[in-house]
């Protein structure tokens, strides 16, 4: 008898079966059997299969029509010879000493019939249950009874090392497609309820979109009513061995449930009956978890704690109520159960602006409270008098914040607000706030703690700033503001020091010096006017560099700096000709300046993209660090961008736009003030010409965000897509014919991928600046990148080759397409290149309509942007 029988289920994974296949016969443990079950593959599969069994004897190839993982399984489980059993995916591996590991603890615990190893996705992170082998901490392999440590629960068999003779008639469950892993290993545990962790070895799994849920799926009633089925059939298993739901198996039931957590409806086909059934059916599972396991924090997650009051809600047949409890706390009340204490939810801000006579505050408050019930009131007392102002409620939808829904129910309130509230320069100013439930006339004033998030302008350990004449301090949940003094600010800043000299977050002594070093130097730096320009730390050649150098000829007393990485080619350059203006980022000087800066001008918006302190801990320097940025933009917004514009993570002082409908866009998407939304033109574009035009044709694609390796990168649509056309023989000839040169500009995030591409036929160009490429080139080839804009402005031809719908922002358009689309939109590549031969034909020359088009949508073309923007900014 062998000592492993690793059986593999393989149906068309040939892309990754040799390196599954690797690590098992490179084991440092050899006495195994290797079982692939060929399950009806139509791809390379079974070639690869046959070439490993014949150079390896321990490999044998089985194949059998297409049923499925779960007869697979089944039928390597009666090959099988072995005293222990492994199901290892195909397109998954083993680390090269598992089987030694686990083969040494199975001899020394003899007790034993499932060893389970950790899980770790291929260039990601590790699984979520890998809580229970303490990988972070110094822990040895050890043997645990499910019964004490019920929460150390294991969901999958592939990671699992099986005694053969445990398995005796078990076996999996061919229909069923979801968690028939889940539910074999789990009635095996029952036996003996006691498991193996073996920390010193892994299973390497790998997400593909088979094994990953996608919304398709979740359209499907399977998806649904298979997972219910056999979540109550284990529960019948256990009832019949022990009589009742030990806790480890209610632990994993509420684990597969989290599935549902995704789901925000129920599938919009389904009938009345088969709703029902789904409720019915879910209810009588819930009946048998203990509330404290539906809400544990270990299988439920932090991140998603509101799904275990759900859970605990469904149980109760969807009981709710609003009551106090005995410490006289406002509770959302399920049967016996707290689901919140409204007064123990923290109010949270993520704005905390002084300007111009007022406090502008934005932020939020979380909870499964109805907002409609909801608001929030600012009490501010000032020389005696009290006045009182109710926020302004704001929704996001489209972000984070958008109300969750969990199956087909609202749960998860996100009540957000903004207040403007003017502030007297002179004596002290205090605000106070409370949340105010109202529910059918009964009103509740609770007085809720308030806190900071990320990017506001204090945190708990940087908890004041100085703006102009003003301090405004955050003390006894309460903002206090008033005049500034070198007294009180010290004071301040010697309670922030002391709460980092307390708890020494990491970066604190670096981060105190930066903060002596700010008041120290503000009594001579505080009269001082300075704008500081930016655009990717990386790169230059964006609106940031152009109205720099616009600005930097102003004679107007202020101090301009360019901030740039030292290793950008530009950099050099760039201090040529400006001096000590030019920034190395992140450097001593950058920080420096950036604390006393005025206004930060960029083309870019990620606020840790912007500061220099990004390095450090931004909670230590908050108020130190905090200039308003005023955003030039990168591109013309046509796209929602919600994904990471938001006002709450991103409060700019300026949106720049360059026509009325994506001025309109921002006005109704972004929640910004409208005064802020400014139509004055981009600053790059005065300095665009066709002067140096030259018979170049630049292919200039976007990137896709759902790339994240070379994996992905080489079985998308994308990289198949355009490296076709860069290889296509009617246009290289086409082009040579008539003297064009055809340029590749690569993304920047697709750089990383430049060598797989062919590029024999083509000039790949990552030297020149978007802005030469773009005045140099004739004819343009792009799918959805914002620097058409750019090209359309100087009225020269575009085709937009958009080919699928693998785009992040397809069907997010906020422009209409008709009114925003300067060229052909091919589809076809063949259709692409007789549509570029054309232009070639034609000199590349632009249609009437399309100029046409161009003329309308841009509202400035007098090479006055720079003007305009500078001018603003000055004044605001």
């Amino acid at each position: 008898m062998v000592k492993f029988s690793i059986v593999i289920p393989v149906y068309n994974s040939g892309k990754y079966l040799k390196e599954c296949l690797d690590s098992v016969i490179n084991q440092t443990f050899k006495d195994m059997e290797i079982i692939c079950i060929n399950d009806g593959s139509v791809d390379n599969s079974l070639s690869v299969l046959k070439e490993y069994e014949e150079k390896d004897n321990r490999i044998k190839v089985y194949s059998q029509e297409n049923k499925g993982v779960g007869a697979a399984r089944n039928y390597g489980i009666e090959l099988a010879k072995g005293e222990y059993i492994n199901f290892l995916d195909s397109d998954d591996k083993l680390s090269s000493n598992a089987l030694k590991s686990v083969n040494k603890f199975f001899e020394n615990n003899e007790d034993l019939d499932v060893i389970a190893i950790p899980i770790l996705f291929f260039n990601e992170y590790n699984h979520e249950l890998n809580y229970k082998f303490n990988l972070e901490e110094d822990s040895r392999n050890r043997s645990i009874d499910l019964n004490k440590n019920y929460e150390d629960i294991q969901a999958s068999v592939s990671s699992s090392f099986i005694k053969a003779d445990s398995i005796g008639d078990l076996r999996f469950d061919e229909e069923l497609t979801y968690n028939e892993d889940l539910i074999f290993i789990n009635k095996l545990l029952l036996e003996t309820k006691k498991m193996g962790l073996v920390k010193d070895a892994a299973y390497f799994f790998r997400r593909t979109n088979d094994k990953s849920l996608t919304n398709t799926a979740k359209d499907k009633k399977e998806f649904y009513v298979y997972r219910l089925k056999c979540l109550r059939e284990l529960i019948d298993y256990a009832l019949e061995k022990d009589g009742v739901v030990p806790k480890f198996i209610q632990c994993i039931i509420t684990y597969s449930l989290k599935s549902f957590e995704s789901v925000a409806d129920l599938p919009r086909n389904w009938s009345n009956e088969e709703t029902d059934e789904f409720w019915e059916s879910l209810y009588d599972i819930l009946d048998y978890i203990e509330d404290d396991i539906l809400t544990h924090p270990r299988i439920i997650g932090p991140k998603i704690d509101y799904f275990g009051d759900f859970l605990v809600y469904l149980k109760n047949r969807k009981d709710f109520r609003i009551e106090k409890d005995e410490e006289n706390y406002t509770c959302l009340k399920t049967g016996n159960y707290t689901i919140n204490r409204l007064e123990k939810h923290r109010i949270f801000f993520d704005i905390i602006e002084l300007k111009d006579g007022f406090l502008n505050l934005c932020g939020n408050y979380v909870s499964s409270c109805k907002k409609d019930v909801l608001s929030i009131e600012a009490i501010k007392v000032h020389n005696g008098k009290k006045e009182r102002f109710i926020g302004k409620y704001v929704e996001y939808p489209k972000t984070p914040r958008e109300t969750r829904r969990l199956l087909g129910i609202d749960w998860r309130f996100d009540y957000g607000f903004e207040f403007k509230i003017p502030i007297d320069k002179k004596g002290e100013t205090k605000i106070n706030f409370h949340m105010i439930l109202d529910e059918d006339g009964n009103k509740v004033v609770m007085k809720n703690n308030i806190t900071f998030r990320k990017f506001a302008e204090i945190s708990r350990f940087s908890h004041y700033y100085i703006r102009n004449s003003q301090i405004l301090a955050a003390v006894n949940n309460s903002f206090l503001i008033m005049p500034y003094s070198a007294k009180k600010a010290l004071r301040y800043e010697l309670t922030s020091i002391k709460s980092m000299l307390i708890t020494r977050p990491k970066y604190w002594a670096r981060s105190i010096s930066y903060r002596l070093l700010y008041l120290l130097s503000r009594p001579i730096m505080k009269n001082k006017k300075i704008y500081l320009f930016m655009d990717r730390r990386d790169n230059t050649g964006d609106n940031g560099e152009h109205l720099f150098r616009y600005a930097a000829n102003q004679n107007d007393g202020i101090s301009k700096y360019f901030a740039l990485e030292k290793d950008c080619k530009e950099f050099k350059k760039l201090k040529k000709e400006y001096g000590s203006k030019i920034l190395n980022f992140g450097s001593f000087k950058h920080k420096f300046i950036y604390m006393f800066t005025e206004k930060v001008i960029s083309s870019q918006g990620y606020k840790n993209h912007l500061n220099p302190f990004a390095d450090l801990n931004l909670k230590l320097v908050q108020g130190i660090s905090s200039p308003p940025i005023y955003f030039l933009q990168h591109g013309v917004g046509k796209y929602d961008m919600r994904s990471w514009l938001r006002k709450y993570d991103i409060n700019f002082s300026l949106i720049l736009t360059v026509s009325d409908l994506d001025q309109e866009a921002f006005v109704k998407t972004y929640n910004y003030d409208e005064e802020i939304i400014q139509e004055l033109g981009f600053p790059r574009f005065d300095n665009l010409t066709n002067e140096n035009l030259k018979k170049e044709i630049v292919i200039i694609p976007t990137w896709r965000k759902a790339i994240k390796n070379e994996e992905d990168f080489l079985s998308s649509e994308y990289f198949m897509r355009w490296n076709n056309l860069l290889n296509d023989e009617r246009l290289i000839e086409s082009a040579n014919e008539k003297g064009y040169k055809i340029v590749f500009k690569p993304h920047p995030n697709s750089m990383r991928f430049l060598h797989l591409f062919n590029t024999d036929n083509v000039e790949v160009d990552t030297y020149r600046r978007f802005h030469d490429i773009l005045c140099e080139s004739a004819l343009m080839i792009t799918d959805y990148s914002s620097v058409n804009f750019d090209f359309a402005y100087l009225k020269k031809p575009i085709i937009y080759y958009q080919y699928g719908s693998d785009y992040h922002f397809e069907g997010d358009a906020l422009i209409d397409d008709e009114k925003s689309t300067f060229g052909a939109i091919e589809k076809d590549e063949d259709e692409l290149i007789d549509k570029t031969i054309e232009y070639i034909e034609n000199d590349c020359k632009m249609e009437e309509e399309y100029i046409d088009k161009v003329d309308k949508f841009f509202k400035y073309t007098d090479k006055n942007n720079c003007k305009r923007a500078y001018d603003w900014i000055l004044k605001h």
